[in-house]
């Protein structure tokens, strides 16, 4: 697997060396995604994306394709033999016990192989800040290579409209943020909050503000239970 989801630009002029390594989460539709992407077009920023690195190990970790395969049947194949996500999505959808066979297969190497990205490129000096977007973050707890936590949010109706833009129907946005954990737990684990509501610009504005402050070595405060 490669060892980045997106190309960095080169640091801005005193951001010191070694990259600074930031877990970004936040409920479906609350925007952590375009949070990221934003924040990649500056220099320096990097982002690992866990649920791309899901979707290569469905497509290229033998092991755990078997596995996946022996759990829910031949049914979740392609005509090529792959895993078809959106029939194993078809599989758990609804089901909280068949969902967690698929993460009891997915989540330890996801997880393995994230930390492994992370520490290669804590050796690379080309690098400021690592964005490592995880949307279960609070629920899997905060990994001990991340150096702070962001949580992105959005009022639920906004972020309802939003999967529903994106194609998803009402009725399965509104399930899938019943399944999903709360606000107050994600920001129970974060260092940070940002705002992402109905304000089109206003994603915008954090992100330059951010920047301004994490370019010149002004980090969010640590939560005490995580400092080392």
């Amino acid at each position: 697997m490669p060892d980045e989801t997106s190309r960095a630009q080169p640091p801005a002029a005193g951001v010191p060396r070694g990259p600074r390594v930031i877990g970004v989460t936040g409920g479906a539709g609350a925007g952590k995604s375009t949070f990221c992407r934003r924040m990649a077009r500056k220099p320096g920023v990097l982002v690992l994306d866990a649920d791309s690195i899901v979707h290569e190990i469905l497509r290229e970790d033998v092991a755990a394709r078997r596995s996946v395969v022996a759990e829910f049947g031949s049914s979740v194949l392609d005509g090529g033999g792959e895993i078809d996500r959106r029939r194993l999505a078809g599989e758990v959808f609804g089901d909280p016990e068949r969902l967690r066979c698929l993460e009891a297969i997915l989540h330890p190497r996801a997880k393995a192989e994230m930390a492994r990205r992370v520490v290669n490129l804590k050796r690379r000096d080309d690098i400021a800040i690592v964005l490592a977007e995880v949307p279960l973050l609070a629920e899997a707890g905060v990994p001990t290579w991340c150096d702070f936590v962001v949580t992105v949010e959005a009022p639920a109706g906004v972020r309802v409209e939003r999967l529903v833009a994106m194609g998803v129907s009402r009725e399965e946005a509104q399930r899938r943020l019943a399944r999903q954990t709360t606000d107050a737990r994600r920001r129970a684990v974060a260092d940070l909050v940002v705002p992402n509501g109905s304000d089109r610009g206003e994603l915008g504005r954090m992100v330059d503000r951010l920047w301004a402050a994490w370019s010149r070595g002004r980090w969010p405060e640590r939560r005490k239970e995580r400092q080392r």
